[in-house]
């Protein structure tokens, strides 16, 4: 892919054919994609509204015509299918439009009702290369588990996503195969559909297929995919469902830069109060809301005043974080600008500490301090 420096990623798309009834348009509704790297995700998100997430995606091929996928996140594997197809490529590419229509929600930032909630519309131009009709197809939710369901400990941020979807029994396969295209995401003609909830349009003749039951509601924290339903909200206790980090260790450093080089990067609805970048790094760990698991971030930051409230704050420049999932309901709640990286934190003895932050094997900060670690009688 040009636009991720000739890299390569896996997606997982479970899609439904519709009519949008406030439009009329007969297209495909993205139900949910899981994705293996973090930045498309984002900006499918962010962007034209679809409802990515994140998993590990293995596509394996056995021969000319065996082929398997394989979804799994933090080694629980909850998707399995295969079909033993034989690709022969098109003596000329075969052009085709696609449609797709995904419903894109955001929260309002401390709470948990939805501060953006719309259709969009993302279309694609694409030229199909080859193809081979499939046999011995097969797909599988939670494969191996008899009573397909999955808990919270093993995938937090998406079990009744996987719940909802293993509960739909697979009455025949229809069809299955395997392609190999080109395409372009057509960003100039996306845009937002109109809105209608309970359309009764689509109990006219003239609008073929059976109405959805699905309504958003705010007893459930609104993160895409909303339709799957989700955490529950507590509109009367806020704090009362903030994330708790019980474990967390530290390491930072602050230092001087020059003023007129820093103030480019700050808006100007900030007053500089010193030129002093501090980056810290935090190992958080055994976090309730993420199944008791681990991640970590650097911060870089600097201090500052809002001038329209008269805040002394700290800004928070950019935050990197070597898991997505804190990633997307940082960007997402709160308005925080992490973005990925893997972040090695390493001890040495009872004082070295050095903190390394890379992306797909390029480092870009390695920064590091000799302190000794003194618990408190009581934290303060």
């Amino acid at each position: 892919l040009p636009w991720l420096g000739f890299r390569t990623y896996n997606l997982i798309s479970v899609s439904v054919p519709v009519i949008h009834a406030a439009s009329k348009m007969n297209t495909t509704f993205n139900m949910v994609l899981w994705e293996n790297m973090t930045e498309p995700i984002l900006t499918g998100r962010e962007q034209t509204g679809v409802a990515k997430i994140f998993a590990d995606i293995d596509y394996a091929k056995t021969g000319t015509a065996q082929k398997t996928v394989t979804a799994s996140w933090q080694g629980t594997d909850f998707l399995r299918f295969s079909t033993e197809a034989v690709l022969t490529p098109f003596p000329a590419p075969f052009p085709m439009h696609v449609d797709a229509i995904n419903l894109r929600a955001f929260p309002t930032p401390g709470l948990s009702s939805y501060e953006v909630y719309e259709w969009t519309h993302y279309p694609s131009d694409v030229n199909v290369t080859g193809a081979g009709a499939g046999a011995n197809c097969h797909v599988e939710w939670l494969p191996g588990r008899a009573n397909k369901t999955v808990n919270f400990l093993e995938m937090p941020t998406q079990f009744f996503v996987i719940n909802a979807l293993a509960s739909l029994p697979v009455v025949r396969t229809i069809s299955c195969g395997a392609s190999t295209t080109t395409l372009v995401l057509r960003n100039d003609l996306a845009g937002v559909l109109p809105s209608q909830e309970a359309s009764a349009d689509l109990a006219q003749p003239q609008l073929p297929g059976q109405q959805g039951q699905w309504t958003r509601s705010d007893d459930v924290v609104p993160q895409m995919p909303v339709i799957f339903g989700g955490l529950p909200a507590n509109p009367k206790d806020h704090k009362q469902q903030s994330p708790l980090y019980p474990d967390s260790e530290s390491v930072s450093v602050t230092y001087k830069t020059k003023a007129s080089d820093l103030l480019r990067y700050i808006p100007v609805e900030l007053q500089l109060l010193k030129p002093e970048v501090t980056v810290s790094m935090s190992q958080n760990r055994h976090l309730p809301w993420l199944g008791f698991r681990t991640y970590n971030l650097i911060s870089v930051s600097v201090p500052v005043i809002h001038t329209a409230s008269n805040m002394n704050t700290t800004f928070n420049m950019v935050l990197w974080e070597n898991m997505t999932e804190p990633i997307l309901s940082g960007r997402e709640f709160t308005g925080v600008a992490k973005i990925f990286a893997d972040i090695d934190y390493a001890k040495t003895g009872a004082a070295e500490k050095t903190v390394t932050a890379s992306w797909h094997g390029t480092e870009f900060l390695r920064f590091s301090t000799e302190a000794v670690l003194t618990p408190f009688p009581a934290p303060f």
